[in-house]
């Protein structure tokens, strides 16, 4: 091999690593925060476990009106997807709550109320909880429970 192609070789393999890892402020990506609250009504708790492809973030009890999150920087190619699971008595339910091929509209602060209908993203040029979603539809186990 060639000086030249050498170089080039290095060089290149620089690039590629500092698009996966971060690492080059040039490609750094825009850190993301999602925050979800319990508005479910009854005054119960409500358990939220949320993971990534390559990353669990663990249960975590919210009280009435508790909220919790979470942040991280989108990966370079757009297809950051964070999905977590909701229950709460009688109730257990999925939602991607964050998925960046949706392309929520200006989701870098992403604040979810989450109720018995779906979650409900704040909208900030109207002020409110508008943008509701429907859950996720049901993912069979061969349990017959739920799975995450």
């Amino acid at each position: 091999m060639t000086y030249s192609s050498t170089r080039f070789l290095v060089f290149f393999t620089i690039f590629l690593v500092s698009l996966q890892c971060g690492c080059g402020a040039l490609f750094k990506r825009k850190l993301v925060y999602v925050q979800m609250t319990n508005r479910v009504p009854g005054q119960v708790n409500l358990t939220i476990h949320c993971k990534s492809g390559d990353e669990d973030l663990g249960s975590h009890v919210l009280a009435p009106e508790g909220h919790w999150g979470f942040q991280f920087r989108p990966n370079f190619w757009k297809t950051t997807l964070y999905f977590c699971s909701f229950q709460w008595p009688g109730n257990f339910h999925y939602f991607d709550i964050y998925k960046k091929a949706k392309s929520r509209p200006g989701c870098h602060d992403c604040f979810w109320n989450v109720g018995p209908d779906g979650p409900c993203l704040f909208d900030y040029d109207t002020k409110g909880y508008g943008y509701c979603e429907p859950w996720n539809p049901p993912v069979p186990s061969l349990t017959g429970k739920p799975v995450l």
